[in-house]
């Protein structure tokens, strides 16, 4: 196989993890909002949002990253009536916070279908300018970059990223089909 042919078979895998990705992820983050309509664009708004929480999972063979940025002025339409009310910044962030938590239990469930293993760091909140914390993308045989903008007609109010490292062994094995929901996501947020 040449180097061409092997770099187009790495790109196909890459397009497939992320389509497998896509609606877990969009039915996940809908949990949290008000409004039903939610669709996730491919990209990101380039520096836009003021708040950023991340969250890394560890394991033996696998290492991912999720990373949500938001404006709160830009997010708080989109949160449950509720949740819109609360005069305080902190407690939307906490929200934010809970989010990231949840849709990275998802994604490492998502990777526990092919048998990798990972634990999860508590989210962190800071400033979305804090890019130290993330770590650089460098194109690799076996590491992912996925950046999408979570939108509500049109109107974008969240940008989401993951990475997914592993070894060239193991990147196939990432390759999956788009996990079976469960009525799980149906969770309240006190």
């Amino acid at each position: 196989m040449t180097e061409s042919s092997n770099n187009d078979d790495n790109g196909n895998q890459v397009s497939r993890l992320q389509k497998s990705l896509e609606p877990m992820l969009t039915q996940g983050l809908a949990g949290f909002l008000d409004e039903a309509t939610l669709n996730l664009s491919t990209g990101e708004r380039q520096n836009r949002p003021f708040w950023k929480t991340f969250l890394i999972g560890i394991g033996d063979d696998l290492i991912f990253y999720l990373t949500l940025k938001f404006s709160i002025n830009e997010l708080r339409p989109m949160l449950p009536t509720r949740i819109q009310n609360t005069p305080s910044d902190q407690y939307i962030c906490d929200y934010v916070k809970e989010m990231c938590n949840v849709l990275s239990g998802k994604c490492q469930s998502h990777f526990s279908q092919q048998n990798f293993s990972t634990g999860l760091s508590l989210p962190v909140l800071t400033r979305a300018f804090d890019e130290y914390l993330e770590p650089k993308s460098i194109p690799t045989p076996n590491q992912a970059s996925f950046s999408w903008c979570a939108c509500h007609d049109h109107s974008p109010f969240m940008d989401l990223s993951l990475k997914v490292q592993t070894d060239a062994e193991n990147f196939e094995k990432l390759i999956i089909t788009t996990p079976t929901t469960d009525d799980s996501d149906n969770i309240e947020f006190l």
